[in-house]
């Protein structure tokens, strides 16, 4: 499916107006954190202010579309994963739901399941050059390999003070389907305090039991 947040301001605009109000309306029932849903009101907030200054052509300078442009990439960071983990594959999320926030909903023949595996993986990580951090993540038999119905492995991370103490609203995350498992990092990051959990997580289901959160700095 083609990227739907990489669109020209406009539309990103109407989009993330439209996800925020269905967000919003059902951040209970789609089980989205509630520090989540702070972190996207206020990114929607600072959009808005940025682009309520530099979609006036006439009167917008440099500075004024410079401030936008960085917004809107902050902002689609913060949406990929949040929509991937709160809509496409929560079970609780149905088509109609996602249509209604504005987005496509996947191939219908691609069903969800609410199957959750009871495993929790062995994780251990090894800094590398370039800001970038390693993981080697062991089934219970000691192997790399995936266990029987896992489709993927998950890394949930934290950047920076004040991580929330449950891997759950960690708002950052990457997902693998076989080693190697690597992040890269911002070199802005760099000596950061960073915190990691890590689960598995079955096709279309949402997620197993976290590793217990890891506590180090970005490399």
């Amino acid at each position: 499916m083609e990227d739907q947040i990489n669109v020209p301001n406009p539309g990103f605009d109407t989009l993330q107006l439209s996800i925020l109000k269905k967000a919003v309306a059902k951040a209970s029932a789609f089980e989205i954190p509630a520090p989540v849903m702070v972190n996207f009101n206020a990114l929607s907030v600072s959009w808005g202010g940025f682009y309520g200054v530099s979609k006036f052509k006439k009167t917008a300078n440099q500075v004024d579309n410079e401030n936008t442009a960085a917004i809107k990439s902050k902002f689609s960071q913060f949406l990929r994963p949040f929509l991937k983990q709160y809509f496409y594959d929560n079970p609780l999320v149905s088509d109609a739901d996602i249509i209604e926030a504005g987005l496509r909903p996947h191939s219908t023949s691609l069903q969800r399941s609410s199957i959750v595996s009871g495993v929790i993986p062995d994780v251990t990580s090894e800094p590398k050059v370039g800001h970038k951090l390693n993981f080697t993540c062991l089934n219970p038999a000691g192997k790399k390999i995936k266990p029987k119905k896992i489709v993927f492995i998950r890394v949930k991370y934290h950047v920076g003070a004040n991580a929330p103490t449950d891997p759950v609203m960690f708002t950052m995350f990457k997902d693998f389907s076989a080693h190697p498992i690597q992040i890269t990092f911002d070199a802005a990051d760099a000596g950061k305090p960073l915190v990691y959990s890590v689960c598995y997580v079955t096709n279309k289901g949402p997620e197993a039991p976290f590793t217990n959160i890891v506590t180090t700095t970005v490399p």
